[in-house]
């Protein structure tokens, strides 16, 4: 089970159109706003605050529909606020109004504007019913009212109500493209579910082309005589549906033997896993060689056992692979040699991210500092120069950490991988002034003639780190002028927390006073790992 420290977007959501909220009632509003044409209007309105829409939406009708476009885009219903309900009892009431409603002419629909929502269905009772039952009503919402319905983020701490064959044809009912299914697991009592379990013949294509499922939400699933099993089953998810991106990271093994005998996803593109523990490998590999075609690949916990079947397989296999991310288990302290030879021969791979087997956020993006794996880059470099010299555009390392050359006391113990963040220590010769600025300095002569000995040993210390930030950067920026004299079409390589672009590389030094910092600052370490996800899903995105 994963619990993410920063939510991620499922998708990125484009601004929705005026004509599209409006159930083709014509414009009468005179305010200026509606004389712009409506491909742009939307993306005015979006620039507002909330406090200008509220104001907007006091206008006139039209207004107030425009106003609701950019409110209700995005829409959560948390049923730990009685609020909800009576949101939920509006939409419904929109519904059965019908178009014929004066009210309806009038006020139009809020309905018309939502177009991603968040749905937590906590396991209590809301308002003298069971909360599953009024998930149900917003699934009914879902495939009954929502004509410009995106995306669905389903989050709840019990799987269960997720397992109604029902309540998920609602849902494929739908015109949303991008589920997810996020369970987070708390110590809440599960009560037993209401929801009428009914066998309903899956005639209808689905419009699914991302599913997120980010726990073991399949294997707990058990809802009686129906289970989510009986909806995701051949031919409906494999065939019917325009999956082009899955992600099962959060999934236990299960999952990998019920997917394998899906067969062949032929719109897949971009897929997300861990095998965890090594004893799921062989159903994980059976269910890759089964979808060879992939572009983009992220693999987690990469251990001895599924790295000597994999990277055959992806080698021999994989002519499509363009990105390759993987994680290597703890019991890897450096990426092996022949690992490193045996990725550079994928035929078309040109982004490549290894990451060591740090404690890792979220969904394995960010990593902290008291773990991870040594790197030698030159040793990388000379596995892959045979190979790639031709292809690779993007190289990435996380959880790299470093020892530091010279002698050092024993008790700092700086040349221990684990520690190199952390210590900060700058190795033996080199001396904190050849990284500071001449006013910086003048600062740590002063520290040193201060009578406040605790004061004076703080304000060191902070130059102390700013000179070891400024050391460890031009460090990097020498590992990654190597990869770019070696690999050609290199454009960006991320070692040492530290993101180096080609075209970066002869300008920063100038620009920044000789030191070798970013232009954004000298403190630029990508430390959570947010440059990297963020990078990483364009990479995605774009291939």
């Amino acid at each position: 089970m994963s619990v993410p420290t920063k939510p991620r977007k499922l998708v990125q959501l484009a601004p929705l159109g005026f004509d599209r909220v409006v159930d083709g009632t014509p414009v009468t509003s005179s305010a200026l706003l509606f004389q712009f044409p409506v491909e742009i209007l939307s993306h005015i309105v979006e620039s507002l605050s909330f406090s200008d829409l509220a104001v907007l939406a006091q206008v006139d009708n039209d207004c107030r529909q425009l106003a609701r476009s950019i409110q209700f885009v995005h829409t959560v219903f948390d049923f730990r606020r009685p609020s909800t309900c009576e949101f939920v009892e509006a939409l419904e009431k929109e519904i059965a109004e019908g178009p014929v409603s004066p009210v309806y002419r009038r006020h139009r629909r809020i309905a018309c504007c939502i177009r991603r929502i968040k749905l937590y269905a906590h396991p209590h009772v809301v308002q003298g019913l069971p909360v599953d039952s009024w998930v149900s009503r917003v699934a009914s919402l879902c495939a009954e009212a929502f004509p410009n319905l995106y995306s669905i983020e389903w989050q709840t701490p019990n799987p269960q109500p997720m397992a109604h064959h029902e309540l998920l044809v609602k849902l494929q009912a739908s015109t949303a493209k991008h589920v997810k299914f996020d369970a987070v697991w708390e110590p809440l009592p599960i009560l037993p579910l209401t929801t009428t379990i009914t066998q309903v013949e899956n005639t209808i294509p689905w419009n699914l082309e991302t599913l997120d499922i980010m726990y073991s939400v399949l294997s707990e699933m058990t809802g009686g005589s129906s289970t989510v099993y009986d909806l995701f089953n051949p031919p409906t998810l494999a065939q019917r549906c325009k999956i082009t991106h899955l992600d099962l990271r959060g999934c236990d093994g299960t999952i990998y033997e019920w997917f394998e005998g899906l067969g062949t996803f032929e719109r897949l593109r971009s897929l997300r896993v861990n095998v965890n523990p090594a004893s799921d490998a062989a159903a994980a590999i059976r269910f890759l060689e089964n979808n060879t075609h992939l572009i983009a690949l992220d693999v987690g916990r990469v251990g001895a056992s599924l790295r000597n079947t994999l990277l055959p397989l992806l080698r021999s296999d994989f002519k499509d692979l363009v990105a390759l991310r993987l994680v290597w288990d703890s019991d890897e302290h450096e990426p092996p040699a022949g690992s490193l030879e045996m990725i550079a021969g994928i035929e078309k791979l040109e982004r490549l991210w290894i990451s060591g087997p740090g404690r890792l956020l979220g969904q394995g993006y960010g990593y902290r500092t008291d773990a991870g794996f040594s790197v030698d880059h030159s040793l990388v470099l000379q596995s892959l120069l045979p190979f790639v010299r031709l292809r690779l555009r993007t190289l990435i390392f996380t959880g790299d950490t470093y020892t530091v050359p010279g002698p050092h006391h024993p008790l700092l113990a700086p040349q221990a991988p684990h520690s190199y963040y952390d210590m900060k220590r700058l190795p033996h010769g080199v001396a904190v002034e050849d990284y500071l600025t001449p006013e910086e300095c003048k600062r740590a002569c002063g520290s040193l003639t201060c009578f406040d000995f605790e004061e004076s040993r703080r304000e060191w210390r902070k130059l102390e780190v700013v000179a070891w930030e400024r050391w460890h950067h031009a460090r990097m920026r020498e590992h990654a002028k190597a990869y770019f004299g070696g690999l050609e079409r290199l454009e960006m390589a991320h070692v040492g927390m530290r993101p180096v672009h080609r075209d970066e590389l002869l300008d920063s030094f100038v620009e920044n006073g000789g030191f070798g910092c970013e232009k954004h600052g000298e403190n630029q370490r990508d430390e959570d790992g947010v440059f990297v996800e963020e990078f990483w899903d364009k990479i995605v995105s774009s291939v």
